[in-house]
Order: structure tokens, then sequence, then C-alpha cells
């Protein structure tokens, strides 16, 4: 009897010594599956997919392993512009926690895309951040400035609102309007002018009324906007069953940059659902 007691006991505690082995690995197995469920969800933009994962306490600020460099679900989320994933997001009263370095990234890509519902989206997932006081980039530039020098005029409305001002000057000394006028944003300069810019910048040594006049009268036609896509799908990609017309998309590579020419972001190419 005591010897059935004794070999039971021992069955137990094996028991329980594997449950304490595996359970680590049962997470991080859990983990990775829910994270490529949110991926593949943003991928082909599955709301009910995205749901599921927002349901089961899948984090925005999850990490997901790139060819290149690791991606917060948030920063794929601004990529590739799903607006109603995020909204789906702020309506579950999810927040993103990442950390600073992967925040500045966010607002730096955000801004680029030009979107105003996009911006606003990303505003209502993360109220607390203060705008006013977010610096992106070696120059140390406010969002406004940013935006000037991606020619970013949708965004301009909603960063003033928050505050920001045209003539504020970033580490180099350029204001936003100066930035508009050297990347020849004819959008944000005309907006400018009709806000009164002309009229202030008469004393300015950095830009001249003259040549402010001439980039908001240039009449050459926009580039053609250009993107590189690479012709074959890494395994990164194959193993997690994306369909074959999406690799297009998820390869998309931004262009070295050129003057006149504008980055098209995947969801708006010709590769685009």
């Amino acid at each position: 009897m005591n010897r059935k007691i004794q070999v039971l006991s021992l069955f137990l505690s094996l028991t329980f010594l594997s449950l304490l082995l595996f359970q680590p690995l049962i997470i991080d197995g859990d983990h990775e599956e829910m994270s490529d469920q949110a991926f593949l969800a943003i991928v082909k933009n599955d709301h009910k997919s995205f749901e599921d994962f927002l349901n089961r306490g899948g984090k925005l600020e999850t990490y997901v392993s790139m060819p290149q460099r690791k991606k917060s679900l948030a920063q794929l989320l601004v990529e590739y512009e799903r607006v109603d994933l995020i909204n789906l997001a702020v309506k579950k009263q999810k927040v993103f926690h990442p950390d600073e370095q992967e925040m500045r990234s966010i607002w730096e890509t955000t801004v680029t895309k030009n979107n105003s519902e996009l911006y606003q989206a990303i505003r209502r997932l993360n109220p607390k951040e203060k705008i006013k006081n977010r610096r992106v980039g070696k120059e140390h530039r406010t969002l406004l400035q940013y935006a000037s020098s991606k020619c970013s005029f949708n965004l301009i409305k909603n960063l003033e609102l928050e505050g920001l001002t045209w003539d504020e000057k970033d580490k180099t000394g350029a204001t936003s309007l100066t930035l508009a006028t050297k990347n020849n944003c004819r959008p944000a300069l005309s907006y400018w002018k009709n806000r009164g810019a002309m009229d202030s910048i008469k004393t300015n040594k950095d830009l001249s009324v003259s040549e402010l006049t001439k980039s908001i009268q240039k009449t050459d036609a926009p580039t053609k906007q250009v993107v590189q896509v690479a012709s074959k799908a890494p395994d990164f990609y194959k193993k997690r069953s994306i369909p074959k017309e999406s690799y297009n998309r998820l390869e998309l590579v931004e262009p070295a940059e050129r003057p006149g020419e504008s980055i098209q972001t995947a969801e708006y190419s010709e590769f685009s659902d």
C-alpha cells in the first residue's frame, strides 16, 4: 500500500515538474500563433480575425519578427493604413504602450502617410500623447515640421489644432514654412499663404517673399510615383500561408529619395487589393 502511494506521489511530482518546464513553451507557442493571426489579419484587412485576436487578449505592442527588423502590430497597422482595424481596437478600448523608439517610429510613419483619418485613429488610440512635445528625427523636428519636410499637407490642420505653429524652428533653424519651400510642397505653401504667412515672413532672413511666391507659382506636374517590389517571396511569408497575391505588397521597398518623387504606399499602389 505504501509502495502504491510512493509511486502515485512520484507520478504526480513528475507531472507537476513537466508542467512547470513546458508551460513557457506552450505560452510562447500560443503567443506566436496569436501574433501570426494578427499579422495576417492586417495584411488581408480581415476584421473578423483581428477582432478575434483582440478578444483573446492580443496586444498591439506585440512584435512580429520581420526579415529586416521586428515591428509592432501598431506599426504594421499604420504601414498598411488599416484605419478601420485601429478604430476597432479603440472601440475595444485597447491602448498600446510601445517603447519610446517604437512610438517615435509609429508617428514618423503616420505623418509620412499624409492620411488625416489615419492620424486621427492613432490619436484616439493614444489620447495621452503630447503631440506638441513630440520630436522626431535627428533634426529634432515637431510633427508639423516633419509633415512639411514630407509634404504631408493633409495633416496640417490636425497638427495646428494640437497647438503647433509653422514658425517654430528645429535644431537647424528651419521652420515648417522653409521646409515646405525646400521640398516644393505647394499645397502646404498655399495653405500658409492663405493664413497670412506671406505677411509674417517679410522680414524673415531665412525665406524671402520672392522665394515663397516662386515655390507657390511653380506649375510643373508632380513626378509619377515610384515603387519597387521583390520578385520572390521569402520563407518568412510562405510559412505564414500568406496568399501569393499579397507578396508584392508585403515586399514593398520604398525608393531612394529623389527630388520630385514621392513614396507610394502599399495600400494605394497598383498592387493593392
